[in-house]
């Protein structure tokens, strides 16, 4: 059982990472999908589980990128098409920015909400972009916002307003139609 790569196989190190990362992010989804359905204390704990296993995938991906970067990778097949080896490649970089920006803007918009991640129940995390808060409102009255796969908001507008509490001038209104089009409006909003 060899640690490191080589050029005929991955590693117990990078095999590890791999699995890890992939049922944490199986994890992100199914804990996720039950933060619709679940309400009162019991959504809060579930809201504080995805927070901490989002922040816990943070690290692992880090670890994983860096493990990655300085360890062989195996070789592709022999004879394999010029474009299926640039795509491989493509789509595994594109994975791990996905993830990793994935999380970070969790902790961004957790933090903008005045809501640091506590991970795990041991300690607070500091605040990312903690300088403002971030709010919404919809139409029909409404402090949530939902969005369809097919790229509308089910007949409902909304805005969002990030109020920078540094009196920057650095406030801002993303407004979103009905159907998905989004502007960005810098006038002053009467809540900041």
């Amino acid at each position: 059982m060899q640690i490191k790569n080589t050029t005929d196989r991955y590693g117990v190190v990078s095999k590890l990472l791999h699995w890890v990362v992939a049922f944490c992010v199986l994890g992100m989804l199914l804990v996720g999908s039950l933060l619709d359905v679940l309400a009162g204390p019991t959504q809060g704990a579930v809201y504080g589980w995805h927070k901490s296993l989002g922040i816990t995938l943070l690290a692992l991906m880090i670890v994983f990128m860096l493990w990655s970067a300085r360890n062989v990778k195996p070789s592709y097949p022999a004879g394999m098409p010029f474009s299926q080896l640039a795509l491989a490649k493509v789509v595994r970089y594109l994975l791990y920015i996905s993830v990793t920006a994935m999380c970070l803007s969790g902790w961004i918009f957790t933090t903008a909400k005045g809501n640091p991640p506590i991970l795990w129940g041991w300690f607070n995390l500091p605040a990312i972009g903690s300088s403002g808060s971030l709010t919404f409102s919809g139409f029909p009255s409404s402090n949530y916002w939902q969005y369809q796969p097919r790229v509308s908001t089910e007949q409902q507008n909304g805005t969002f307003v990030y109020c920078d509490n540094r009196k920057t001038g650095n406030d801002w209104r993303l407004v979103i139609s009905k159907t998905g089009r989004y502007r960005v409006d810098q006038t002053r909003d009467e809540r900041c």
